[in-house]
């Protein structure tokens, strides 16, 4: 009972009302942002306003970066990329939220994610310190100017902001205390590869983290699952192409969504550490229909069945 109170609240929306994913129009007489009801003047004067910390804070953060400021309904963005640049990355971003969003998460955002995207690769690394595509920041009890943004650059593709963006939802709701790495970065790097068609999303890929597994199940140097599934820090260098593939599995198997909604709702809510992770076990065998051990061989034929990117089928 406790996590439907968690869900509903007080929200406006009904279970089924999945409205809010549309953007806003000049036309729209009233619509509801934040669980508040206002008109379309109203909703350009609170994004005016929310991005003035932005405005203000980033030129002495980020001195030598030159910004530009958008905004979605649910995104703040400031940006170093050409026009063409980002229209694309917007476009690409509006739709794996209107297609991915409603599939785990019950109600609408509980705030608006800050974007940072910089010129270039080298930009990124000398502010932020990763030589990586992208970093999530989750939010904080006390305000600070890097809780609730994703930054990455130009250039990093949109599966650099599929993957960010899969973080901050589940910001939204995750007890990041409990939640471990291998479920956070598996369930995000899931969805650093995908496809738009149109106005639609398309998910279901392998991608380039999958030689680096293939090649330490070939050594036979992976930890299994029952032991992987059970730390709430990824020890291992492979941790990431493992945790993503696992994820592929479940995919094709049709569990993902039923796996990672029981997960952020209940599981990791009230467990953490090895107590959390024999849970998800247990949930595992129940869900797949298989001890650990018979879904550890399923997962390895599977790793061993696919090279490359190749687009994945559900059974």
């Amino acid at each position: 009972m406790k996590f439907i109170l968690f869900f509903i609240g007080l929200n406006l929306f009904s279970d089924s009302d999945f409205s809010f994913l549309k953007e806003p129009k000049e036309s729209d007489k009233e619509f509801i942002y934040l669980n508040e009801k206002i008109s379309y003047l109203d909703f350009k004067s609170k994004k005016a306003k929310e991005l003035e910390p932005m405005k203000s804070l980033y030129p002495s953060l980020y001195s030598d970066t030159k910004f530009k400021y958008n905004y979605t309904k649910y995104f703040n963005i400031a940006h170093s990329c050409s026009e063409v640049e980002y229209q694309k990355l917007e476009s690409k971003m509006l739709i794996f939220f209107k297609d991915t969003y409603p599939k785990y998460f019950p109600s609408e955002p509980k705030y608006a994610v800050r974007v940072v995207m910089f010129p270039n690769k080298y930009k990124f690394k000398k502010e932020m310190g990763f030589d990586s595509y992208g970093v999530y920041y989750p939010k904080q009890e006390k305000w600070t100017p890097t809780a609730k943004t994703f930054f990455s650059y130009c250039g990093s593709g949109p599966g650099t902001a599929w993957h960010e963006m899969i973080h901050a939802f589940s910001d939204f709701y995750a007890n990041y205390d409990n939640t471990q790495d291998w479920f956070t970065e598996g369930f995000a790097s899931f969805y650093e590869m995908g496809a738009t068609s149109g106005n639609s999303f398309l998910e279901g890929y392998t991608n380039w983290r999958l030689p680096e597994v293939k090649e330490v199940l070939r050594k036979k140097k992976l930890v299994p699952l029952k032991e992987f599934l059970l730390d709430s820090d990824m020890k291992q260098e492979y941790g990431y192409s493992y945790a993503r593939i696992f994820f592929c599995y479940l995919w094709t198997k049709k569990k993902m969504i039923p796996f990672v909604k029981k997960y952020l709702f209940e599981l990791s809510q009230n467990d953490k550490g090895k107590s959390l992770g024999k849970k998800v076990i247990l949930y595992l065998e129940e869900s797949l229909e298989m001890k650990i051990d018979e879904i550890q061989v399923k997962l390895e034929e599977f790793i061993n069945k696919y090279s490359g990117t190749v687009k994945l089928k559900q059974e």
